[in-house]
């Protein structure tokens, strides 16, 4: 693979990396333990690209293989590796007056990393991370032929769509429809603002649940037998593990969100024959979550997953929401920070979410945290 050259020698032959700013933004093994090394990317004897310590060039490497290198513009290559992507470099050239530290907070944790003088959050302004979502869902659309937005109301599956819908219309085509996941516990201002989205934007909705599930729930937080399912369902909440007869209707049990959420995705995916969903999930949301990649397969049932926003923070997910005159679901006002079902998500503050100590609390304290803790599991079940 050819490794990434500074801007200068973009179009040059053969290259060193030394003394600038290198930041890897795409890679299924991202920042596994949020350090920072020493590294140095040349070209060398054949077509690998290596790594090796060093004191002039800091980043962070995660992918390692043979790959092609194409510049899409002055600040990103991407790397396709047999047709796809595999990674996305971002470099920059900082002047020998550069120099100093800047601090960077991921998942709960401090990091500081040598840079130039380029403010306190990241290395990447929010242009150049526009640009790279931009490129993902290009690429997506390129690739794939019968796509759709995972939407849940939230501020990063409407941002999600918003790159996906800009890059239709600015190739004449039709926005791929939005998919919503009825677990039958919405705050009502979620449906009134998936009306009025699809209407404003003209998108169609494939609304999908779980009606057998559904159909046993009597009240909040009452228990389901799991034996009174469906055989596909107590199939499902087999491969869970979980040993009780009975469960919860809370998304909080491992059990309850893999039948609500996961089993209709999937089922909607099948009947409707989608070779794609983009979804709105971010690397530092939480843990399970810092390895995914922009473009990633899945093979049950055989899809992949587009995440255009993957590099976002929070903070940036709000600047770019407020910039466009993104709609905003009104609980983020009345001081929610995180929306999901009406019995287990709740406001944090009395201030408008965007207004919060985005850096210095937890975003989804607002949500069930038993959930956040069998994260990992339920991606392995196929959640988002």
């Amino acid at each position: 693979m050819e490794c990434p050259p500074t801007l200068a020698q973009a179009k040059g032959s053969p290259y060193q990396l030394e003394n600038s700013t290198h930041l890897v933004s795409e890679s299924s093994r991202l920042v596994p333990n949020l350090a920072t090394d020493d590294i140095s990317i040349s070209k060398n004897r054949g077509s690998e690209c290596s790594s090796r310590p060093s004191s002039s060039v800091h980043g962070i490497v995660p992918y390692e293989g043979k790959g092609t290198l194409k510049a899409v513009n002055k600040d990103a290559f991407i790397v396709y590796d047999e047709g796809k992507t595999v990674g996305i470099y971002i470099s920059r050239e900082p002047s020998p007056q550069e120099g100093g530290k800047y601090q960077m907070r991921r998942q709960g944790r401090q990091m500081s990393t040598p840079s130039a003088s380029i403010g306190p959050q990241e290395a990447l302004s929010l242009d150049a991370k526009t640009r790279i979502s931009d490129i993902v869902a290009q690429d997506a659309l390129d690739r794939f032929q019968k796509s759709a937005i995972m939407w849940t109301g939230g501020k990063d599956s409407m941002l999600a769509l918003w790159f996906v819908q800009k890059t239709y219309k600015a190739r004449g085509g039709s926005c791929p429809p939005l998919l919503f996941i009825d677990h039958g516990m919405h705050f009502e201002e979620t449906w009134h603002l998936l009306d009025e989205v699809s209407k404003a934007w003209k998108l169609k909705t494939i609304v999908a649940r779980n009606e057998d599930v559904l159909s046993h729930v009597t009240e909040p937080g009452c228990r389901i037998r799991i034996r009174q399912l469906s055989e596909k369902n107590q199939t499902e909440a087999g491969r869970t593990a979980y040993r009780k007869s009975s469960f919860p209707y809370a998304l909080g049990n491992l059990v309850a969100n893999h039948l609500l959420k996961t089993v209709p995705m999937n089922e909607a995916i099948q009947e409707h024959q989608l070779d794609a969903v983009v979804t709105g999930i971010r690397w530092d949301e939480n843990e399970a979550r810092s390895k995914e990649r922009f473009i990633s397969p899945r093979f049950d049932p055989p899809h992949a997953r587009i995440h255009p926003i993957l590099h976002f923070t929070e903070r940036e997910v709000w600047m770019e929401t407020l910039r466009q005159s993104l709609p905003i679901h009104p609980l983020y006002e009345q001081g929610f920070r995180s929306i999901d079902g009406r019995h287990d998500s709740h406001k944090v503050s009395d201030v408008p979410a965007w207004q919060q100590d985005l850096e210095g609390t937890f975003e989804r304290a607002g949500r069930a945290q038993d959930k956040e803790e069998i994260m990992e599991r339920l991606r392995e079940l196929g959640y988002m």
